[in-house]
């Protein structure tokens, strides 16, 4: 299963770099509005990347939704932290990751996205909506596997690894707080 190989990679190279993507079955495809989507993803010479309804009432039944979506496909096997990895959603909706960043061990995570998946969630109220409902899910998830201490960054994707461009930043004791850059208009 291409999902499945692809999340065992992912928890493979959690040392360095959890740099997941999905898989093409019928289950992840979404019809995405062809004036909304870059050329590259309409030719198909790029995996899709489900949006959602990017309305913020809707944000915590996307995530749940993308949690399981993503939880069903992931391996039941490895550390608790490679399985919780595992479950967590790639390029699906309130929030689109595209990779994750991990350092050996840790319950830090940055969750990395393209600049307009994230910009064009809506304003900074409905961008900081979407990180908590899934950072929401995230915990619950981690949780499930006996870990209570995540933190998340959001950060936008970048060629390079060390390039941490952060847009939010997330934990069970300080919530959901955007940056300045997160904060900024730059939906196009």
């Amino acid at each position: 299963m291409v999902r499945a190989s692809a999340l065992a990679a992912c928890a493979l190279a959690v040392g360095v770099l959890g740099a997941c993507g999905g898989d093409d079955s019928p289950s992840r495809e979404r019809t995405p509005n062809p004036q909304s989507t870059p050329a590259s993803e309409r030719d198909g010479t790029t995996d899709q990347i489900a949006r959602g309804s990017r309305d913020p009432k809707r944000f915590r039944t996307e995530a749940a939704d993308s949690f399981a979506e993503a939880g069903r496909g992931a391996p039941r096997e490895g550390s608790r932290l490679d399985q919780a990895l595992g479950e967590l959603p790639v390029r699906l909706p309130p929030l689109p990751v595209q990779q994750y960043v991990v350092t050996d061990g840790s319950h830090r995570i940055v969750a990395r996205l393209d600049s307009r998946d994230y910009y064009c969630i809506g304003d900074p109220s409905a961008r900081r909506a979407a990180i908590e409902a899934y950072v929401s899910e995230a915990e619950a998830t981690f949780a499930g596997h006996d870990i209570d201490d995540l933190a998340l960054t959001v950060a936008l994707n970048s060629d390079d690894i060390n390039d941490f461009k952060v847009l939010a930043r997330a934990d069970h004791t300080s919530g959901v707080k955007l940056t300045t850059l997160g904060r900024a208009d730059r939906c196009r």
